[in-house]
């Protein structure tokens, strides 16, 4: 499975569900192979622990 088929498990749980996808390779070439929907959270790797804290925080706070 998957981290999208996981979303999409999960969502069917919880609709309100936030995730926030993570991958080294950019959101351009993930969008581009269908990997990841526009508009979806995302964060490219590396990254340090404060542009995390604040993706999530982002995340969290959008509604």
């Amino acid at each position: 499975m998957n981290g999208r088929d996981l979303v999409n498990t999960l969502l069917a749980f919880n609709p309100h569900l936030k995730c926030l996808f993570m991958s080294g390779y950019t959101a351009d070439i993930i969008a581009n192979h269908g990997v990841l929907d526009e508009g979806l959270n995302f964060i490219q790797k590396p990254f340090t622990f404060l542009d995390m804290a604040l993706k999530v925080r982002e995340i969290l706070d959008s509604k």
